[in-house]
């Protein structure tokens, strides 16, 4: 059962992306193909509670609306969520050390599973919304 459960949890993950912007509370979840926000399901839950994958990840930082840095890159090994999060925290705390610290600072990350990477125009969507 637990095997059927893990392809279906994997197949849930594929046209899903996750969007953290600071400032909004928690991860919001997308459908990649119809850009809808999407309440996650059972099987959501169990991809990103107990499974371990390979994310496409792109962080962004702005100061004071007038430039953005965005970092995008795929993890070589896969992790799990708990353990990708504080890495991305790390990440956008060095890239906000870049910025003036008279800037208004504004910061997201945007990331898919698996060999999924968004594109830049659907990127600009995710973050409008």
């Amino acid at each position: 059962m637990i095997k059927r459960t893990n392809r279906i949890a994997l197949s849930a993950m594929h046209e899903i992306a996750f969007v953290w912007v600071r400032g909004v509370e928690g991860v919001r979840l997308f459908n990649t193909r119809t850009l809808k926000q999407i309440i996650p399901n059972r099987f959501h839950f169990h991809a990103i509670e107990k499974m371990q994958h390979r994310y496409n990840v792109t962080l962004l930082v702005s100061g004071n609306d007038e430039y953005v840095k965005v970092f995008s890159f795929q993890l070589g090994e896969q992790m799990s969520h708990k353990t990708l999060v504080p890495y991305l925290n790390i990440a956008h705390d060095e890239m906000l050390g870049g910025i003036n610290p008279n800037h208004d600072k504004h910061a997201a990350w945007v990331i898919s599973v698996d060999g999924h990477p968004i594109d830049d125009s659907s990127l600009i969507k995710y973050l409008e919304l």
